[in-house]
């Protein structure tokens, strides 16, 4: 909690030292006021595990853009995306135990604990 309350701290100054004329200026520096900080970039699995619905909803409207079939009484293009929006959960969460993991299996070669 004292990070954070650190990280707020220079972002507010940085804001008051600005004129308070823009806000914007001050989160884009937002990265360098956690120096030390131990953040590694996510595994590119876990990227494809996000990106699986954005292609699936964005990308795919040319093969499933019909009215015709009819799945569970509604037109398959918005079975599609009531599909998604529950599948999309899903992936988001798989993904995210992946870097979970991946960040326990870091803590541990480091001599960290959780």
């Amino acid at each position: 909690m004292g990070e954070i309350r650190r990280v707020a701290k220079g972002i507010l100054k940085k804001w008051l030292r600005n004129g308070g004329k823009s806000l914007v200026l001050p989160l884009l520096e937002f990265p360098d006021c956690l120096k030390g900080g131990a953040m590694k970039p996510p595994s590119l699995t876990s990227i494809l595990l996000g990106l699986i619905p954005f292609i699936a909803t964005c990308f795919s409207v040319s093969l499933w853009d019909r009215i015709y079939p009819i799945v569970l009484g509604i037109p398959f293009n918005l079975f599609w995306v009531i599909l998604w929006l529950f599948l999309t959960p899903l992936c988001m969460w798989g993904a995210y135990q992946l870097e979970r993991a991946r960040s326990a299996d870091g803590d541990r070669e480091q001599g960290g604990t959780r």
